[in-house]
């Protein structure tokens, strides 16, 4: 709508899509999912709603918008994890617990897991977000795999019976799964369970044990070993989150 002077008015200047995701990104956090909708992502973006259906013809596509973004920041700090100068071991630590690992002085993990958010609209989700979403998880699995044939090439995972494509799987399940389990309030809360990030990385590293993972990690050394783990991945996330 134009003012009398033949002017656009502030409510109708066009937005960049960075714009509307990230204020959408904003309102998650603040609110939760339920906090997100189109009218709020305009006011938060100082432009009417019809600006942000422009860009994203309805809240499910600016949800999936918003997960592949994310996926695409984790995967690339997954990527990064995996060309370090470590052990495989340390390496896949750092890939499976970056999701619980949380910001300095906060309780906001490193890696935000948007998938409760989004799954809803999955049935609904465009056939290019979709197509998107399969590629990123291809590559999601791509950097794990990649960290267990190295395992397996340096003789860190015992046992030669094991198919390092299951390897692959099995631990690109009990990633989701973690991340999925960090996001409930329950697991969340100072009760039953304090410190929930040191439950997942002791589990996680006794899984990695399980698998024949070397060196075998012991409960007594997991304090210092997780705060190693928590250093370096704060360190790579730096760059890329």
């Amino acid at each position: 709508m134009r003012n009398v002077r033949g002017k656009l008015s502030s409510k109708d200047r066009p937005i960049d899509e960075h714009a509307a995701l990230k204020a959408a990104q904003d309102l998650i956090r603040a609110g939760g999912p339920l906090n997100l909708k189109m009218k709020n992502v305009a006011d938060r973006c100082g432009c009417s709603p019809g600006i942000i259906y422009r860009h994203f013809p309805s809240k499910d596509d600016l949800l999936a918008a918003l997960l592949i973004l994310e996926m695409r920041r984790r995967n690339d700090l997954y990527r990064k994890l995996a060309s370090c100068r470590e052990s495989s071991r340390r390496r896949m630590l750092g890939v499976l617990s970056a999701g619980f690992i949380f910001e300095p002085g906060g309780r906001r993990p490193l890696v935000k897991n948007w998938m409760p958010a989004v799954e809803p609209s999955l049935p609904s989700m465009s056939g290019q977000k979709r197509e998107a979403l399969r590629r990123l998880q291809e590559d999601m699995l791509s950097t794990i795999r990649r960290i267990v044939n190295d395992a397996f090439r340096q003789g860190e995972i015992c046992g030669s019976t094991r198919d390092p494509e299951d390897v692959c799987r099995a631990l690109l399940i009990l990633m989701r799964g973690g991340q999925l389990l960090m996001e409930a309030p329950a697991f969340m809360g100072s009760r039953p369970i304090e410190s929930p990030q040191n439950v997942m990385f002791l589990h996680c590293s006794h899984i990695l044990n399980g698998l024949g993972w070397q060196p075998v990690c012991h409960p007594a050394d997991c304090d210092s070993f997780k705060l190693e783990i928590e250093q370096l991945v704060r360190s790579i996330s730096r760059s890329c989150l």
